[in-house]
């Protein structure tokens, strides 16, 4: 129970301004609403329903007195809120109403084990509710008395009606009631706050961390901090984001110990998802481990590390698959000794057709008698079919997945694409992922551990 309470308090905490502006809304649409009201008043009296005294064996056979009375007070109330009655005080009174007004407005209701009738009317004037039911009143005692004469025998009335205090102009209204709108309303809003914080929690699908790949049967390989630059694993060497690259290529290495991982494509459901950003990184961990490696841009559609290594116009794999060019020919060097790249060149018009070619099958057989590691960056798997050829190409895929963007179904689905074509998917690198103070590899670990600049 206190398990389920908690995971209940984390998901309002963490949809917390959802909460907020749903709780707030409430209140102001309470305030407008209770502010853009007109004020009613209601003016109220009572009539007291005398009863002679009635023999005994004038009442019915089973039937008492009290309960004659009640039926009485239920059949005068009734009579009250009729046409003839309300005419006839409108007319008295010369009440700027009509008979609908009055009956709209008007109630008459009997007070429980007395004998009392209590009447009321309510109007945005106070003067004009006061006199309308004291006008009502008078006319009901009128013509009751004149109902309730005998036939025959003693002529007083069998019934004697009369105010027993006439109403007076209220002071204030009784709607709107601000205390209690005010009310409602917060009660209302932490209902539907908390509502709406659970709904959203159920409708994003997004995977967030870790903890959201529950149910899907994908290996976590490392969690990635958000960074601002391409080249974290240079900028941030020390720092949680360098050793979270450097865990990456530890993991790698130790997933098949009797088959080394040498060739590695790294691809993503969506576009957007980092999987460039993530495979710069990687191939910068394997350089800085001094082992030679090359970095491949296959993503011919929308190259973007020929960008960052300012090589923009140099024949690239894009020629290497049209042309007869050697890989070593084309291969760039970079600022770190151990890293190369070989970057896309020009777009070409076919570029589904030049990566499931067998030229590109040779491509990455020279490449990788050349270095000891071979990163290919390849395009999205959902949107095109580029990098379907190249998974059966390579000895292991990394499907990379963006904190709070990727879907779980385009996840699983980018997954399936890799296994139904035989690719080997080695699991998903989670990019993106918002720090959380007190989760490993977020944070520098304890000062022993740090490998401090000099």
């Amino acid at each position: 129970m206190e398990q389920s309470l908690s995971v209940y308090a984390s998901i309002v905490f963490k949809r917390r301004w959802i909460a907020l502006v749903v709780f707030v809304s409430c209140l102001v649409g309470g305030a407008v609403a209770t502010f853009r009201m007109t004020p009613v008043y209601e003016g109220t009296t009572q009539l007291f329903v005398g009863q002679r005294q009635v023999a005994q064996t004038d009442v019915l056979q089973g039937q008492t007195v009290a309960q004659l009375s009640s039926e009485l007070l239920k059949s005068y109330a009734r009579i009250i809120g009729t046409r003839p009655i309300i005419e006839q005080a409108i007319g008295h009174a010369r009440l700027p109403l009509t008979v609908g007004d009055v009956t709209k407005s008007l109630s008459a209701d009997p007070v429980l084990d007395t004998q009392i009738i209590e009447l009321s009317f309510r109007s945005i004037n106070p003067h004009l509710a006061a006199a309308t039911v004291n006008s009502i009143a008078d006319t009901f005692v009128s013509e009751i008395q004149k109902i309730e004469v005998p036939v025959q025998g003693d002529s007083r009335p069998a019934i004697k009606v009369s105010v027993v205090e006439p109403a007076t102009a209220p002071s204030s209204p009784v709607s709107p009631k601000p205390v209690l709108n005010f009310g409602l309303a917060t009660v209302l809003g932490l209902l539907l706050g908390v509502g709406a914080a659970f709904l959203v929690e159920q409708l994003d699908t997004t995977i967030k961390n870790k903890r959201d790949m529950k149910g899907i049967t994908l290996p976590v390989l490392v969690e990635i901090p958000s960074a601002r630059s391409n080249t974290v694993a240079v900028q941030d060497a020390d720092g949680p984001i360098g050793e979270a690259f450097r865990r990456l290529r530890a993991t790698i290495s130790f997933i098949d110990v009797d088959e080394s991982v040498k060739s590695l494509l790294v691809t993503s459901p969506q576009p957007s998802d980092g999987k460039s950003t993530v495979a710069l990184n990687l191939a910068i961990a394997y350089a800085q481990a001094q082992t030679r490696t090359v970095l491949v841009e296959a993503d011919l559609r929308n190259p973007t590390l020929q960008t960052i290594f300012r090589v923009d116009g140099k024949p690239g794999l894009a020629h290497l698959l049209s042309e007869e060019r050697t890989a070593s020919g084309t291969v760039i060097r970079t600022p770190l000794p151990s890293l190369f790249v070989l970057p896309a060149g020009a777009c070409p018009p076919n570029p589904s057709e030049l990566l499931a070619s067998e030229r590109m099958r040779w491509v990455i057989d020279q490449l990788a008698g050349s270095f000891a590691c071979v990163i290919i960056d390849s395009a999205p798997l959902l949107p095109v079919a580029d990098s379907m050829a190249l998974c059966t190409r390579v000895d292991g895929v990394l499907l990379v997945a963006r904190g709070r963007q990727t879907k779980r179904r385009p996840l699983e689905e980018a997954a399936d694409a890799v296994q139904q074509v035989g690719g080997k998917l080695l699991g998903v690198v989670l990019n993106g992922v918002k720090p959380e103070r007190g989760a490993s590899g977020y944070y520098p670990y304890p000062s022993p551990y740090v490998r401090r600049p000099a």
